[in-house]
């Protein structure tokens, strides 16, 4: 009918074969992307004029993908372990800051009580409950 289908969506065919670009002749992006397509099964390693984040990152996951059931156990379980530890410091690290804050909420409090200062102040300048004051002002002295 030659009519759309619907206005957003095209389709466009390429065919890989009549791809016949050499390396040395890439420019675009695009003509990147279709040299990588079409050659990546050749490939050992990534050519020189691919060194942009997203190609060495599609090159990554295309190494990835040749491995055996065993190889991704092996690199899942690696992965999973390096998240892990490192959710385990960040979280570490946060409560660490936290704790830190605290206690140096807890001495600006103290060094107020010292200089003289009564609760409602304090409370305004560190945000702690009068509550919390009276018990610092216990320990102060």
């Amino acid at each position: 009918t030659k009519k759309p289908f619907y206005e957003k969506l095209r389709f466009i065919y390429f065919e890989m074969p009549k791809f016949r670009m050499k390396l040395e002749d890439l420019e675009t992006r695009y003509e990147k992307w279709l040299y990588l397509l079409k050659n990546l099964t050749e490939l050992n390693n990534l050519p020189g004029n691919f060194q942009e984040r997203i190609f060495e990152r599609f090159f990554e996951i295309a190494e990835i993908s040749k491995f055996n059931r065993d190889e991704l156990d092996l690199y899942e379980g690696t992965l999973k372990h390096y998240r892990d530890n490192n959710n385990t410091f960040d979280t570490a690290q946060e409560k660490a800051e936290e704790e830190g804050m605290e206690k140096g909420v807890e001495q600006t409090a103290l060094n107020s009580i010292k200089a003289g200062l009564d609760n409602e102040t304090i409370s305004k300048i560190t945000g702690l409950t009068i509550g919390r004051i009276e018990t610092l002002r216990k320990t102060a002295h």
